[in-house]
């Protein structure tokens, strides 16, 4: 399947159009975004998000298999929400009383359990590459600079060669 440069600049032209205007869409939402942080977190408190946070960090400390202290824990906050009470609420002798109805035991250290309540603390611990930790999205950012100082240079070496071309 052979095309020549006429045929292929139809697409070309159409792709880079169709580029543009999404970058610059893309622009105008980011910048004029606002967020109300308060009402974000008192909202990430109201829910059970971090639910999966808790489970990883029993699992973690404890040894005990994921699959089973996700019951436990799964348990122990459908218990929360049908009384109406946040995951905040979450206490070691929730986790205790549904592990022993599974046939195992837990022992985290309350102190602990309660950091990782802490929406601020989920956030920091999330530290993998492109994580919402703040060391992550800095280092997101910095890479994402260096790529896009990457392309502007190929652009300008790319007009670079149309323009010897045209003379």
């Amino acid at each position: 399947y052979n095309r020549d440069a006429r045929e292929l600049k139809e697409y070309v032209e159409l792709g880079t159009r169709k580029f543009s205007t999404g970058l610059g869409v893309l622009a105008e939402v980011l910048g004029s975004m606002s967020f109300k942080r308060e009402r974000m977190e008192e909202l990430v408190r109201q829910n059970y998000s971090l639910t999966t946070d808790v489970a990883d960090f029993v699992s973690q400390t404890t040894g005990q298999p994921y699959r089973l202290v996700y019951k436990i824990v799964g348990k122990a906050v459908n218990e929360l929400m049908e009384k109406g009470l946040p995951l905040e609420k979450l206490r070691q002798e929730h986790l205790t009383r549904y592990a022993e109805e599974l046939g195992t035991s837990l022992s985290v250290n309350e102190e602990d359990l309660l950091q990782v309540l802490d929406p601020h603390v989920a956030i920091q611990r999330r530290s993998h590459r492109g994580g919402p930790s703040e060391v992550s999205v800095k280092t997101s950012i910095e890479l994402f600079t260096a790529q896009l100082a990457g392309c502007k240079a190929s652009r300008e070496a790319f007009l670079a060669k149309i323009q010897d071309a045209a003379r």
